[in-house]
């Protein structure tokens, strides 16, 4: 584009009306140039004009400007002059929305992500065209721990260009997996009040590495594995944790039943005779020392009960410890 006027002898703006125009739009004119050789006529013209060239200064262009002056004898006298105008852009292009704090892009399943095209959500402005460029390029594939410094710029036509850089920081956001075995149920061993219970470690899996391997393997809750578990249900809860600090949680079940019947031994039967001194009672007196019983666990209950099976005091009588 190069903006132009006409300037008449007396120095007044002559109106530019080009051929095939039906009125004139104004003394200053805009000018598409598309070819290397172009004609434009205007019409109306009132006076030889002084052509007006590149009025604020349209750039990028380089203009070759033969320009012939004649008298007026006849035949004319001429004179003819040649000058080149040539308008440079030395304006560096402005980018509007670079990120000043770094950027962050998330790995997939296979720990692994393409860098996105950063040029394409740039915005800029310059007096000129433009384009953008990136490097490292779109699309090249990173891994989770990665920092990439990316370099978007823009260069206008004139190759005059300002740089845009920041830094991605490449993260895993994805868990962990991992599996527990399955609920154990089993019986006390002989003479314990537990049972010794062996199980396998958890497994784990991840999308990245995990580098701390089994370490990275931690319970929070239960017992390990070998251990002496109580009667009754133990949880055993697991956590793995990967490079990124993402964790996963897996728990199960140990119950431990008491299948051991306490034990207890009573003293052997006794005879008594009824009381002395000639008192007639029917009825003797015993003491006994009460059975201790015994069991893996604890005792819950002591009872001792007397059982009479026919109502009187003389014959056998029946001591129950339980």
């Amino acid at each position: 584009p190069i903006e132009l006027g006409l300037l008449l002898p007396d120095g007044s703006e002559q109106p530019l009306q080009l051929k095939g125009e039906t009125e004139d739009h104004g003394s200053s004119r805009i000018l598409l140039i598309t070819g290397k050789k172009q004609s434009f006529t205007f019409i109306g013209v009132s006076g030889k004009p002084l052509p007006s060239l590149l009025r604020g200064f349209s750039a990028p262009v380089e203009l070759d400007y033969p320009y012939t002056a004649e008298d007026d004898a006849v035949p004319a006298n001429t004179a003819t002059c040649s000058f080149t105008i040539n308008v440079l852009d030395t304006e560096d292009p402005v980018i509007i929305n670079c990120p000043y704090d770094d950027l962050e892009i998330f790995v997939d399943d296979a720990c692994e992500v393409l860098l996105p095209d950063y040029a394409a959500t740039m915005q800029s402005t310059d007096n000129c065209g433009y384009t953008w460029t990136q490097l490292p390029a779109a699309s090249t594939a990173y891994t989770a721990g990665d920092v990439v410094v990316v370099t978007v710029t823009a260069t206008d036509d004139a190759s005059n260009s300002t740089d845009c850089t920041f830094n991605v920081n490449v993260l895993d956001n994805i868990d962990p997996e991992i599996t527990c075995p399955g609920d154990i149920m089993t019986v006390n061993d002989l003479g314990l009040c537990g049972a010794a219970v062996t199980y396998a470690a958890p497994t784990f899996t991840d999308n990245c590495n995990i580098t701390a391997g089994d370490a990275a393997l931690t319970q929070t809750a239960g017992l390990s594995s070998g251990s002496v578990f109580p009667i009754g249900t133990t949880t055993n809860t697991f956590v793995v944790t990967d490079d990124a600090g993402n964790t996963a949680t897996c728990s199960f079940d140990v119950t431990v039943s008491d299948s051991e019947v306490p034990a207890i031994t009573c003293p052997g039967n006794v005879a008594i005779t009824t009381t002395a001194g000639g008192t007639g009672d029917c009825y003797g007196e015993y003491s006994w020392t009460n059975p201790v019983p015994t069991d893996n666990c604890s005792i819950d209950t002591y009872t001792i009960s007397f059982e009479n099976p026919d109502g009187s005091l003389e014959g056998p009588n029946s001591v129950s410890v339980s």
